[in-house]
């Protein structure tokens, strides 16, 4: 039979727990005798990229930064390993680097990068974070060719940078020049080209919601400035009597793409609509920058017509990476309703 453990067995017990604890705890004492835990989050990290090109993902450790601590990173594709290194701990962000594979058009291809910060001697990590990276092709029409001619496009642009980018991407469409011109149109879609002026081009906004009334999906790129109507917001006008506003739609039209933080100079988001009363009804004024809605839409029930604002610069970081190229893709498909196809290839949506 056994007697009760021994003085010194108890203290080497404890002793042993005190140890583990010490090894194994990623936080620190701060000035208010709180611990502060040790973490990494994405700085400049976007969630897509093109295939075939560097990529450059910047991280920031916060908190208590370990003694001769370095990042340990990994890119996987399942259980595949890309791209793995090891990077020192200094004292300002930490950029990952490596070259995305190639992704032929119509393939996406799901990425995670993993990152943990580790400190020397350690058997955990202090702190982990997954980082999810889907690599796109260049094209967002691919094998699409049809369905956009299919949608019947006509672009009012006066400023023609729209008009450039479209053409650029092989996208067909018939350019309308004049403001009564529109009045001609009656069926498919019309684009207003990102940075038209309302102010200048008089009747415009007036033009817009009855060509939606009748049956035509309209769709605002970031314009300049001016009021413009919102259908329905004085009531169902022709229809038009499910009116939204939003701040972020990017990720309900596509989870993958990325809704602020695209690269290049500029902001994201350049232009808002906010509502206000105006001489003849309640209408949405042009604001520049991030003070209003960036996204209004107005949908006929029953019907195809469709009203749509954007104030995000789609057209002007077209080149900047995935998301502009393809978010105008997916307004087109939301614009034009699911009977028109989506695209087949790509999985995960």
């Amino acid at each position: 039979m056994t007697g009760p453990p021994s003085r010194r067995f108890l203290l080497l017990l404890v002793a042993a727990v005190v140890f583990a604890t010490a090894v194994t705890d990623s936080t620190t004492p701060g000035q208010d005798g709180a611990k502060t835990e040790v973490s990494i989050a994405p700085n400049q990290a976007p969630g897509n990229v093109f295939g075939g090109e560097d990529v450059s993902l910047r991280f920031r450790v916060a908190g208590p930064r370990p003694a001769a601590g370095k990042v340990v990173w990994r890119v996987a594709l399942g259980t595949a390993t890309v791209k793995a290194g090891e990077l020192s701990l200094g004292a300002g962000d930490v950029t990952v680097k490596f070259a995305a594979p190639d992704a032929k058009d119509g393939v996406f291809i799901p990425l995670r990068l993993t990152l943990s910060v580790v400190a020397a001697g350690q058997p955990r990590p202090a702190a982990t974070l997954e980082h999810d990276l889907t690599v796109f092709p260049r094209d967002p029409f691919t094998d699409r060719t049809e369905w956009l001619k299919g949608l019947d496009l006509r672009l009012f642009d006066p400023k023609g940078t729209t008009a450039k980018v479209l053409t650029a991407a092989k996208v067909p469409f018939e350019e309308i020049r004049t403001v009564d011109a529109l009045a001609d149109v009656k069926v498919g879609v019309v684009v207003v080209g990102e940075g038209t002026s309302f102010k200048d081009e008089r009747g415009l906004g007036a033009a817009l919601p009855k060509l939606a009334a009748s049956g035509v999906a309209v769709l605002v790129l970031a314009p300049a400035d001016g009021e413009l109507p919102v259908p329905g917001l004085g009531g169902p006008v022709g229809g038009l009597g499910e009116v939204a506003f939003g701040r972020e739609m990017v990720r309900r039209l596509d989870k993958r793409l990325d809704p602020d933080g695209w690269a290049g100079d500029g902001p994201t988001v350049t232009r808002t609509i906010a509502v206000k009363p105006g001489e003849d009804g309640i209408v949405g004024e042009v604001a520049v920058g991030n003070v209003g809605w960036t996204w209004a839409e107005a949908r006929q029930s029953p019907g195809r017509g469709r009203w749509l604002f954007c104030g995000l610069a789609v057209v002007t970081k077209w080149d900047a990476g995935p998301t502009p190229r393809f978010l105008f893709a997916r307004m087109l498909e939301h614009l034009t309703g699911p009977e028109s196809g989506n695209p087949k290839k790509e999985d995960g949506r």
